[in-house]
């Protein structure tokens, strides 16, 4: 009897004394390779909307309300969320650098100051490598015991996070016959088009900046025609950036919707009327470097062509892709 009161007393001594030793912050972190275009991995971490489609940081149970801020990518976007049975969470980009590295801060429920990183590496034969890693706030005795258990199921999740992006991407890719390089420049003539939007200059080299104003006219307007107006959304047709000046110094332009709706000019909104033109167009990746050769290559065609080009042009951004129509004059 007397052992086994003292074998008591050491195991409730270890359990007391155990918590100690542990860290009082966790890290973790999983990797992957992808095969795919450097741009298109990662704007699946820069865009909380997108990411949403194949992580779930709000666990597994049904949300009962979620919110997205506008726009959702870049540094400062957000996601929140909340449970039926009150409770919640937020994850926020703290920094962000393209092709590089995504930061953010998480929050759940009352927990706050965790932490986690993407980063990007580039290798030698085009792959993408990612490594995405989760640092835990500290916390105090003796909760490190709980936070020392929960390891083993913090990298489980973020390597199936991984792995599930992995299997969205190629089935995108194999539902676009693979990623979309500088397609054949086209001769179209397009009809007339009604844009309401928002006009906005902003830097020509900055991307971020241009992203940004993109991205929260493109959100008040959709929430001006639908939320304020009741317009349907097979009314609205985009997104939309129509550009009044592109140089080398700035990009001056109206980004929006086409639509045939009529709806009170909001201030800081405003109708464009783009006549028919014969336009050339192309289709290409949606990221910086494939969009400026295309203007490129737009260029060329039509100076090998003899046809006069008009300095506005306009983009029709579907996810990915971006359709760019530069219109010709007489």
């Amino acid at each position: 009897m007397k052992k086994v009161i003292i074998l008591l007393l050491v195991v409730m001594i270890g359990i007391v004394i155990f918590p100690v030793f542990l860290p009082k912050s966790t890290h973790e972190e999983a990797e992957y390779i992808y095969e795919a275009n450097p741009k298109k991995v990662y704007d699946y971490f820069n865009n909380l909307k997108k990411m949403s489609q194949w992580f779930g940081w709000s666990g597994d149970d049904i949300e009962t309300n979620a919110q997205f801020s506008t726009p959702a990518e870049g540094v400062g976007a957000y996601f929140k969320w909340s449970h039926e049975n009150g409770e919640g969470g937020s994850v926020t980009i703290t920094d962000a650098k393209e092709n590089q590295f995504v930061g953010y801060n998480l929050s759940f429920g009352e927990e706050k100051g965790n932490t986690s990183e993407a980063i990007f590496q580039v290798l030698d034969d085009g792959k993408v490598k990612v490594i995405w890693t989760f640092d835990s706030a500290e916390v105090s005795y003796p909760f490190q015991v709980y936070a020392f258990f929960m390891r083993r199921s913090i990298k489980k999740n973020l390597q199936e996070g991984l792995e599930k992006l992995d299997e969205l991407i190629k089935k995108e890719q194999a539902e676009n016959g693979g990623d979309v390089q500088a397609r054949a420049i086209r001769e179209v003539r397009e009809p007339a088009h009604k844009l309401f939007g928002v006009m906005q200059t902003t830097d020509a080299n900055d991307e971020s900046e241009y992203r940004t104003a993109v991205g929260e006219a493109l959100g008040m307007v959709e929430s001006y025609l639908i939320d304020e107006n009741s317009v349907s959304p097979t009314q609205i047709n985009g997104d939309v950036v129509y550009f009044l000046k592109r140089n080398a110094s700035e990009n001056n332009f109206v980004a929006g919707f086409f639509t045939e709706a009529n709806v009170p000019q909001k201030e800081g909104m405003q109708y464009v009327e783009i006549p028919a033109y014969k336009c050339l167009t192309i289709t290409v990746n949606n990221n910086t470097e494939d969009i400026k050769k295309a203007y490129q290559d737009l260029e060329k065609y039509a100076q090998e062509k003899g046809f006069y080009t008009l300095q506005s042009s306009w983009q029709i951004i579907r996810e990915d892709q971006v359709q760019i129509y530069i219109p010709l004059g007489q």
